[in-house]
């Protein structure tokens, strides 16, 4: 008997967790809540009929487009696939933020992206989920535009989104460095929290921290280096990822010696990343 009561208790909540599948829930990503591939293609289907009864409704599309693009990631379903629901965007959405910001996640690092920031930044919501704010944040900083960064910045702290565990981290890690220090950071999620805590606290404004992955952009490093009164050297345009990647290192070094400031690399940097240097570093903090 006990037997069977486990199998029918072990059924029921089999049951439960796939009708809870079934029902549209918001799509937050794998930072806010972790699922598997096969949650994100029941929520498509989900999203795909709510956006099919309200065709006007962005919240819907949103949904659609993000269990989309995470099935996608998860290798449970094809980019031709998600290249298929911006269509229905647009047809069913066209000009509004939803469908820029969809255009710009799934194009961003080609040529056409830049064309859908701009317009989606035009229509950017009062409020907005961790995704957008980390999005705009950190094209904000690839385009050099800081009043942005600022104001991004603010009402993405005031938002409560970003760990508050995550903001003492990284103060810390701002807190042992020199006057003046440059922190290199392998990845936007080692950097926005520490622009965060400048742009929207104030706080430790003389350090410059640096996303070593935008360094291969040209508009990130002009800017980078007429901020700290460097010369730019010149550049090889980049036709393989080894040229980017030569690039990247090239302009780390040109700013090692060039501003002769202490440079710091994240202890979450691959060895890669610090390998041309790794007989000048030693460990600190």
């Amino acid at each position: 008997h006990m037997k069977k009561i486990l199998i029918t208790i072990a059924l029921a909540a089999m049951t439960l967790q796939t009708n809870g599948q079934n029902k549209a829930e918001k799509i937050t990503g794998p930072v806010v809540s972790e699922h598997n591939a096969s949650y994100y293609s029941e929520q498509m289907k989900a999203w795909k009929k709510e956006a099919g009864q309200s065709p006007d409704d962005e919240t819907a599309w949103r949904n659609y487009f993000l269990a989309t693009w995470y099935c996608c990631r998860n290798g449970n379903a094809s980019d031709s696939l998600l290249n298929s629901v911006l269509r229905e965007m647009e047809d069913a959405i066209p000009n509004t933020y939803t469908l820029y910001f969809a255009n710009y996640r799934c194009k961003m690092g080609t040529l056409d992206c830049h064309q859908y920031a701009v317009e989606a930044m035009k229509r950017l919501p009062e409020t907005m989920d961790y995704l957008d704010y980390d999005t705009w944040f950190c094209y904000s900083a690839m385009v050099g535009d800081e009043a942005k960064m600022e104001s991004i910045a603010k009402k993405y702290y005031d938002s409560g989104l970003y760990s508050p565990a995550i903001l003492q981290y990284s103060y810390n890690e701002m807190q042992g460095m020199e006057q003046g220090g440059i922190y290199i950071g392998n990845g936007d999620a080692l950097v926005i929290p520490k622009w965060m805590l400048q742009y929207a606290k104030g706080l430790h404004k003389d350090k410059v921290i640096v996303c070593l992955p935008f360094l291969a952009i040209k508009q990130y490093r002009e800017h980078l280096f007429a901020k700290l009164g460097v010369e730019l050297p010149q550049f090889k345009e980049p036709k393989t990822q080894a040229d980017y990647d030569d690039n990247v290192y090239a302009a780390v070094e040109a700013l090692r010696i060039a501003t002769k400031r202490p440079m710091y690399f994240s202890s979450c940097d691959a060895y890669e990343v610090t390998k041309p240097w790794s007989r000048k570093l030693y460990n600190e903090g």
